[in-house]
């Protein structure tokens, strides 16, 4: 062992060599060495199960143990708390004799340790952006008291904050936190995926005017092996189980009801094939208990558990040593690709990852939307990654209005009154909101007291008025995304989950891959109780899920379409069908990213989403009404109805010339 290990706690080297490591891994001797000798925020970005929040947690609690520290010493922030929870398993089992206590504090957290971190503020503890903006609003006056000597910011999955308003949020707090201690701990972000590391180390260091550092970690030994396949219909679940047939792993699909879909059918297979029921369901409406066998069940290694999931399992959750990951469909993202490949391979190094495909109806009658886009969208994440190791980059916003007024709120709930020009300073002050200017922030302040969020008294204080109580009152306030009223579902007194559907007695319904029926239901409280159900039942899980997709992926997917290369990651079927599409889309008569389609006009920017729309809204300024065509979550054309090729391409010049600005679209 090297010098970081010798400058580790003793019960931390004792940790060590029971668990048998041969030696500390590049990543967390880089940890260490930042820990140890600098007061540096920390950026620690390497594939998932490379030791990063080892490398994190190991020469932290070093450096508490043993230290006079009268508050909490430790702040961990997650995006789940389903993450929470694992990691305060793992942290209980290192800190055994370090007498450094981990308290959990979200919703679902037992009130016990709770009360006992008020009493006696110490160790370490965990919990998410909304539940800290909770305890920022209704126990400020214990914010001093909770982490007056607050040492570190632990942020895990960094990059599923940065570029959202929930980021910009989570800085909030941190600022206001910092501003009641008057101090700034080190911050340490650890994430799996990120292209540029730009904007992270500005996310990460907002507000704390310290440097950053970003060990540059090689991955050792990792090989990937990546198959394509695109069975027949009839054949697809059939496919889809001899595939993970006693396997440990994972199946991605990118909305709940194909989870529950494929979950329920290979249910149904198993049963025809007399083989055993080991298949479980993984998302946000599966209960909190039943999300937790799914991950103990994967970590178990006397029986090969096969969950269906979504983004859910993306994240550092611990799901053991997994054979392989299959994918329904095209990955979301780059980023969700390689989140969900780094879930495989964890002892073997061999990362091992099957996209599967199935027919689905339509998009349009025209040429153009029978193309496969979402193959070609696969084959265009892997080449992305696989040739350039580019992950989309992160584009923070430079005017949160909306996070600026739910903060201007969550403030003044917290001091009870403050004045105008004080509420400004510490407001516009605050790193997410520098760009926004004290006349723009004024009238926002007088809507606000107009709407009746704040009221100002005769002597010229700001209180929150009788509509923000209101809002502040039900606990969805703390959330800065919306969250739909879902009902859940009770069978013998136990959750499965939640629906959002209000479903009537006698209706089924697929959840958690069973089909249940309805036996009453209590729209007051929201409640749906069932029994089971022994025919096939569809989940109605609805999506109107939109993704700001980058140019660069677009780009790359009119490559792949344009190209004769044949990707050796491919099966048969699959590059059938990419030859087909291939053939298809080189028979359209595209010139100058426009064509004719029957009476409409197509234009084929090859743009991102950004870019696309800022062509939609140009367009409709010159009188041309249009309506932008997602194939896959992806903007593919924008069709323009009663017009024709070469006025289209003429005003597409005058907009590329005269670059009109966002301001100039107005339109009747």
């Amino acid at each position: 062992m090297n010098n970081a290990f010798k400058k580790l706690a003793p019960f931390i080297q004792e940790y060590i060599y029971k668990s048998k490591w041969k030696e500390l891994r590049d990543i967390q001797i880089a940890a260490c060495e930042c820990i140890f000798n600098t007061q540096d925020n920390l950026l620690l970005a390497s594939g998932t199960a490379s030791g990063k929040t080892e490398a994190a947690f190991l020469p932290v609690i070093s450096k508490i143990y043993k230290e006079k520290i009268d508050s909490v010493s430790v702040l961990y922030i997650s995006p789940l708390k389903a993450l929470i929870n694992d990691q305060f398993e793992r942290l209980i089992d290192l800190l055994k004799e370090a007498n450094i206590p981990v308290t959990k504090w979200h919703g679902d957290a037992s009130s016990i340790g709770k009360e006992r971190l008020r009493r006696e503020p110490e160790g370490i503890l965990q919990t998410t952006p909304e539940s800290l903006e909770a305890m920022l609003v209704l126990r400020q006056h214990e914010i001093k008291y909770l982490f007056s000597d607050l040492r570190y910011i632990i942020i895990d999955e960094v990059h599923t904050f940065m570029g959202s308003g929930r980021g910009i949020q989570l800085l909030c707090i941190l600022e206001r936190i910092q501003r009641s201690i008057n101090r700034i701990p080190i911050r340490i972000g650890l994430s799996a995926t990120l292209g540029d590391y730009t904007y992270a180390k500005k996310f990460l260091c907002a507000g704390t005017h310290r440097a950053c550092q970003v060990p540059m970690i090689e991955e050792k030994g990792r090989r990937l092996k990546l198959f394509v396949d695109f069975p027949k219909e009839e054949e697809f679940f059939l496919d889809l189980y001899k595939r993970t047939l006693n396997r440990q792993c994972i199946i991605f699909s990118n909305s709940k009801a194909e989870v529950e879909e494929n979950i329920a059918s290979l249910r149904r297979i198993a049963k025809e094939m007399g083989t055993m029921d080991v298949y479980k369901v993984h998302h946000g409406n599966i209960s909190k208990s039943m999300r937790e066998e799914a991950e103990t069940a994967m970590k178990m290694e006397e029986v090969k558990t096969v969950v269906g999931a979504t983004l859910t399992l993306e994240l550092g959750i611990d799901v053991g040593d997994l054979e392989m990951i299959v994918q329904t469909g095209a990955p979301l993202s780059v980023s969700s690709f390689v989140q969900r490949l780094g879930r495989s391979g964890r002892k073997s190094g061999v990362g091992v990852m099957y996209f599967t495909f199935r027919e689905k109806p339509g998009y349009g009658n025209m040429p153009i939307d029978k193309i496969d886009w979402e193959l070609v969208k696969c084959i265009a994440v892997i080449e992305l990654y696989l040739k350039e190791r580019w992950i989309e980059p992160v584009v923070a916003g430079q005017y949160p209005y909306e996070i600026l007024l739910h903060q201007t709120l969550s403030h003044v709930a917290s001091v009870h009154e403050t004045r105008a020009a004080k509420l400004a300073e510490y407001m516009l002050t605050m790193s997410p909101f520098r760009n926004i200017s004290q006349e723009d922030y004024r009238i926002m302040l007088l809507k606000m007291i107009d709407d009746g969020l704040l009221e100002r008294t005769e002597e010229g204080f700001l209180h929150v008025g009788s509509l923000g109580e209101a809002i502040i009152s039900n606990f969805d306030f703390f959330s800065v995304f919306e969250t739909a009223i879902e009902y859940s579902v009770i069978y013998e007194n136990r959750e499965i989950g939640q629906v959002m559907v209000p479903y009537e007695e006698e209706e089924t319904f697929s959840l958690a891959g069973r089909a249940w029926q309805v036996v009453s239901i209590d729209k007051s409280s929201h409640v749906i109780h069932v029994k089971p159900h022994e025919e096939h039942a569809e989940s109605r899980y609805k999506s109107d899920m939109r993704l700001i997709v980058p140019s660069k992926l677009v780009a790359k997917m009119f490559e792949v379409l344009s190209s004769d290369k044949a990707y050796n990651y491919l099966g048969k079927r699959a590059l059938e069908r990419l030859f087909s599409s291939r053939k298809r889309f080189s028979a359209l008569r595209i010139r100058d990213n426009v064509m004719q389609a029957g009476d409409k006009c197509l234009f084929l920017p090859r743009l991102g989403t950004k870019e696309i729309m800022y062509y939609s809204c140009a367009l409709r300024m010159y009188g041309y009404e249009n309506e932008i065509r997602y194939l896959s979550f992806v903007p593919i054309y924008i069709s323009i109805p009663g017009s024709y090729a070469n006025d289209v391409r003429d005003v597409v010049d005058k907009i590329e010339k005269h670059k009109p600005d966002k301001f100039d679209f107005h339109v009747d």
